[in-house]
């Protein structure tokens, strides 16, 4: 249903994307199902900006990247 609401979102580039690529990768940490995290991989697409995504939920081993990361164990919006 979401994808029906927001057709097109996150499959075509922003026009005023930057063509260079930022240095490093982001790092986006979400958990299933988060509409938040949703909305910013689109966002992301769109601008067509590399990141990879850390898929947190409890109980996740990649629940220690994220404290790392963030010095939280939350995955906010």
């Amino acid at each position: 249903m979401p994808t029906i609401l927001r057709a097109g979102r996150g499959m075509m580039l922003w026009d005023k994307a930057r063509r260079d690529p930022p240095p490093k990768k982001l790092e986006l940490f979400s958990y299933e199902n988060d509409p938040y995290s949703r909305i910013v991989r689109e966002a992301l697409c769109e601008l067509e900006l590399p990141y990879i995504l850390h898929n947190v939920g409890e109980g996740s081993q990649r629940m220690k990247l994220l404290l790392e990361a963030s010095g939280s164990k939350e995955v906010s919006s």
